[in-house]
């Protein structure tokens, strides 16, 4: 249902900007659910399944494979944008953005960061991260997995960069801190790439400074698409 939402509202804004988006999906341990996934993968051409067992502690894995797939497969792209689907993106925004010079330095990844960190220490948290995993007692500076973007050489370097850092199960610590970290990048805040969850918008596309939020449900998605949809042209 929310890559549905997606196809359904802000999705539908890329082809007209020269843009185009991706999901990407692990391995279920179950036939019938792989099966689904491939015959959406034909129906609607935007799937990418690897092969890595598909879970929340596996998101590490999940994004080092479409890094991977985007060096492949998108070589004259010239930024990247990674996402998750329970972000509503503005297009028009972030097309403005990349057009007018912003996240060209190849050596940032840019996005809701964080100077620092601290782990996790409780067996109840999501985030658990035992002394045996990271002893040390705080995390460098990373950016939130949950909207950030960074251009094609800067995607390059920070995959180069996993490839020398040892799998940690927290994705976005791992992705754009110690791996970004590895690779010689710095992480920096933008200040419009996440407003607070379920955040929408009073003005149209042209109009918003927002490059994403936080909309966990999926009919918000399309209440947020009703007003960003307003006067788009």
């Amino acid at each position: 249902k929310k890559r549905k939402a997606i196809r359904d509202t802000w999705a539908t804004l890329l082809d007209e900007m020269n843009m185009t988006h991706v999901f990407v999906f692990g391995m279920s341990d179950n036939p019938v659910e792989n099966s689904i996934v491939q015959n959406e993968a034909e129906v609607y051409n935007d799937v990418i399944q690897a092969g890595f067992p598909e879970r929340y502690s596996n998101l590490n894995s999940k994004t080092r494979a479409a890094l991977k797939w985007v060096l492949e497969s998108c070589q004259n792209v010239k930024f990247i944008f990674k996402t998750d689907d329970d972000m509503f993106l503005n297009p028009v925004f972030i097309h403005k953005l990349t057009n007018s010079g912003e996240f060209r330095d190849d050596s940032t990844i840019y996005g809701n960061c964080m100077s620092s960190g601290y782990p996790h220490r409780s067996v109840f948290s999501k985030w658990y991260a035992p002394f045996r995993f990271y002893p040390h007692p705080y995390y460098g500076p990373f950016c939130l997995g949950s909207a950030y973007i960074m251009s094609l050489k800067t995607a390059q370097m920070l995959y180069h960069g996993c490839q020398s850092t040892n799998l940690f199960h927290v994705e976005d610590v791992y992705i754009s801190g110690m791996c970004a970290a590895n690779a010689g990048l710095r992480v920096k805040t933008y200040h419009a790439t996440h407003l607070p969850e379920r955040t929408l918008f009073s003005t149209c596309a042209n109009q918003s400074a927002f490059i994403g939020s936080l909309l966990s449900d999926v009919p918000s998605f399309y209440i947020a698409w009703e007003q960003l949809k307003r006067n788009k042209k």
